[in-house]
């Protein structure tokens, strides 16, 4: 049987002014294992999440089913939380990892150990987050920039994962020009303070050091810092914590045993691969259990 969780999206997917602020997933099974060790294998990193997070999640507020386009549209911060979340569910809430210092000539390394609730941000209020201006209420920001002696209204959204998708090609080989693309995307419009359209080429240079700081409050969940002081130097450094790299690189790892799993438990129970690989981490290990305890129990008799 499968068991969803209902877990609360930061930022919510906007459908026809309608904010979709939950969704329900499952934890992952064999199959999506499967799936990221062979066919996403070739895919983004943006792509990959989406695919994994199209297989896991069942419900998107009032969306049934989501498909991969609905998965798109959700913002960076919410697949972020999403991902934090299906790793809580498959896996338990207590991540580790290791951090290096970066400080010239230290390169310790850190073990680092923390729970997924200390990386998630408060959910947004629905009256915090319509915004109203010319008529507009939901995803659609409104800011006044004031650059270079003129008056700017600037509207723009969070950026989504379709625009990660569409910017992953670029990204390795030009971040800079990704990171003005994705910017561009995002941009719904600029006007004068009269409401007067303002050439995007003329906006776009000011807004590349205006509007992250904007996006960043309006979708806090996107990027996940963490604070940590060195004990061997002291020195004081932040790092980015990509949730998608380390639940991949996770999942992988894992991914990696799933043959032999299957192979045992088909050989002890005579299911079939889908039945097998149907079943969640957590669910094969313990089947595994108890075949290495009847496997024991033999040996000793």
């Amino acid at each position: 049987m499968t068991v969803w969780s209902s877990v609360p999206l930061p930022h919510g997917l906007w459908r026809d002014g309608v904010r979709h602020g939950d969704a329900a997933l499952r934890p992952v099974t064999g199959a999506d294992e499967l799936f990221l060790l062979e066919e996403a294998a070739v895919l983004s990193k943006a792509a990959r999440v989406t695919g994994l997070l199209a297989r896991c999640v069942g419900r998107i507020g009032d969306i049934a089913d989501p498909s991969p386009a609905d998965v798109r549209a959700l913002s960076v911060g919410d697949r972020e939380a999403l991902l934090l979340h299906l790793r809580r569910v498959s896996f338990g809430s207590r991540i580790d990892c290791v951090a290096n210092c970066p400080a010239d000539g230290c390169g310790e390394p850190m073990d680092l150990s923390f729970e997924v609730a200390d990386l998630l941000v408060p959910s947004v209020q629905e009256q915090a987050v319509q915004e109203q201006a010319g008529g507009q209420v939901g995803e659609t920001a409104v800011a006044e920039v004031a650059q270079a002696g003129a008056d700017w209204r600037v509207a723009y959204r969070a950026p989504a994962g379709a625009d990660q998708e569409a910017v992953a090609a670029l990204a390795r080989t030009d971040p800079a020009a990704a990171a003005r693309t994705l910017l561009d995307r995002c941009v719904v419009s600029v006007a004068d303070a009269q409401g007067v359209p303002v050439p995007r080429d003329t906006a776009l240079p000011a807004l590349e050091r205006l509007l992250p700081e904007l996006m960043s409050r309006r979708d806090p969940q996107a990027e996940i810092r963490l604070s940590l002081d060195c004990p061997a130097c002291g020195h004081w450094f932040e790092i980015l914590f990509d949730t998608a790299d380390f639940l991949v690189a996770e999942l992988a790892a894992r991914g990696r045993s799933i043959f032999d799993e299957v192979h045992l438990i088909a050989r002890h129970y005579h299911w079939a691969e889908a039945e097998i690989l149907s079943l969640s981490a957590g669910r094969r290990r313990r089947y595994l259990s108890l075949i290495f305890g009847d496997l024991s129990a033999e040996g000793r008799a």
